[in-house]
């Protein structure tokens, strides 16, 4: 006899899942990701980061701004990382992990990844382990495959709106969903 493990989902790997950037109003406090552990097991958290993209530095690319993650990731787990500030403006998060992105992300025509190399290791030509490039990418960020895309994976967000991942591909979410990782399933 074998045992099987049976999975209602295929197996994505650790990625981001969705991304809310642009509230409407002041961003400060109010900006989140969301992170998804579709790798089937837990994963420990350090080792890995998340880097964004700042208008000013754009030839540091990902590793213009961000941080360290660490802690526990149960397999299926969807975690909100950001904060601190939870309201109707950012549609109500409870964060697992608060953290207040300083500098504030860029609302139009950057990118964000995650990583599995801690922050000091980014440069602006480290291959993200998964990323989200919103806007057109005339910086040249790279994707998860290393590629330099000639556009972005999608529009940037309007004010209110997240940025969501749905299979392999970016949508504009007019109703943000933090904490609840469908992939669009």
């Amino acid at each position: 006899t074998v045992d099987v493990e049976v999975s209602e989902s295929a197996l994505v790997g650790l990625v981001l899942s969705e991304v809310f950037i642009n509230p409407a109003g002041s961003d400060n406090g109010l900006e989140w990701i969301e992170l998804y552990n579709g790798t089937g097991a837990e994963v420990d958290l350090s080792g890995y980061s998340v880097g964004y993209t700042l208008g000013s530095s754009l030839s540091d690319g990902y590793a213009a701004a961000g941080f360290d993650l660490s802690g526990s990731f149960p397999a299926g787990a969807c975690i909100v990382v950001g904060g601190t500030t939870s309201s109707e403006a950012n549609f109500s998060p409870s964060f697992d992990v608060p953290f207040n992105f300083d500098p504030d992300v860029q609302n139009s025509n950057k990118a964000m990844a995650l990583f599995d190399v801690n922050r000091a290791q980014v440069t602006a030509s480290t291959v993200p382990l998964s990323a989200v490039i919103y806007g057109s990418n005339s910086a040249g960020f790279l994707d998860s495959d290393g590629v330099l895309q000639v556009s972005g994976h999608v529009d940037s967000p309007e004010s209110g709106n997240s940025l969501e991942r749905v299979g392999e591909t970016w949508n504009i979410q007019s109703t943000p969903t933090p904490g609840d990782c469908s992939l669009g399933q």
